[in-house]
């Protein structure tokens, strides 16, 4: 070995012991120590100073942290942005929770890539729907099935927030419900139908989009001038929709009777079946 590489192991072992006998005692040399020992510990050993972090502070200017930018303050603190209160099974074969945990609107834009008008329509109508299925304001999502149309916001605010799955067979893509939702509860069948009442969307906002999505859906151009203004009408949309009582937002139907039905793609024939019909005898066959 390397002599200075065994003078500083040593060096090292000696330090340490050192340090453990000092640490034992009452904070002065132990007479256990050796003298090498007792001189080491009487030197001051100097510490390596911190490095100062390139990191960014966790605050912004205005006390959010900048990893929150994605949801600005005044939704936050909007007064009908109140977190949906749900129940859960316990573990993958466990019991219904008896605590209840939130899931608020902040929830639903982190996991969906941002905060949209599409997606805060949906929260505020399936909440809405959702007291109306369980008036205590407890939310049990093992007991739901839910029919949306086929929208990125729709569809995820839907399973995020009421635990319907298109793979439990819980959830259900329809373009005809449009721009709401109809959703039951599975152990009462009592179902709702909820949505927007007519004009609470802006319709120049509606032919704003409609014009972007066209250009592109033609491989067109955008005019960035239009994103923004687009950008802009649906901020304010959702602050209408955040600072509003629900009741003058929304249109919530009883749908008493009705059948949920998954997928009603694949079916029996029915052409064949009275393929196995007798004939009538020709004489009292009216053909």
């Amino acid at each position: 070995m390397n002599p200075s590489r065994r003078s500083f192991l040593i060096g090292a072992a000696v330090i340490g012991a050192g340090l453990i006998i000092w640490k034992a005692g009452d904070g002065r040399p132990s007479a256990r120590s050796c003298c090498a020992c007792a001189s080491l510990m009487a030197e001051t050993v100097t510490l390596p100073q911190t490095v100062e972090s390139n990191t960014p502070a966790l605050t912004g200017d205005a006390g959010v942290p900048p990893m929150d930018g994605f949801f600005p303050e005044w939704a936050e603190h909007a007064p009908f942005n109140q977190p949906v209160r749900v129940l859960d099974t316990e573990s993958a074969v466990g019991r219904l929770s008896t605590q209840p945990k939130e899931i608020a609107l902040k929830d639903l834009a982190r996991m969906h890539g941002h905060l949209c008008d599409g997606l805060v329509i949906s929260f505020v109508e399936l909440k809405a729907a959702l007291l109306r299925l369980f008036p205590d304001g407890v939310v049990d999502r093992t007991d739901l099935r839910i029919v949306s149309k086929n929208g990125p916001c729709w569809v995820d605010t839907a399973a995020w927030l009421t635990g319907a799955r298109i793979n439990f067979q819980t959830l259900r893509v329809d373009a005809a419900v449009g721009d709401g939702f109809i959703i039951q509860k599975i152990s009462t069948g009592e179902t709702w139908d909820v949505r927007l009442k007519p004009g609470v969307f802006p319709e120049p906002q509606a032919k704003l989009e409609n014009h972007i999505r066209e250009l592109r859906a033609a491989g067109q151009a955008v005019d960035p001038a239009d994103v923004d203004r687009f950008e802009a009408m649906a901020n304010d949309l959702i602050r209408h929709l955040l600072n509003t009582p629900p009741a003058e937002l929304l249109v919530l139907t009883a749908r008493p009777g009705y059948r949920f039905q998954f997928n009603d793609l694949y079916g029996g024939r029915g052409d064949i079946i009275n393929r196995d019909l007798r004939q009538q005898p020709a004489a009292t066959n009216p053909h």
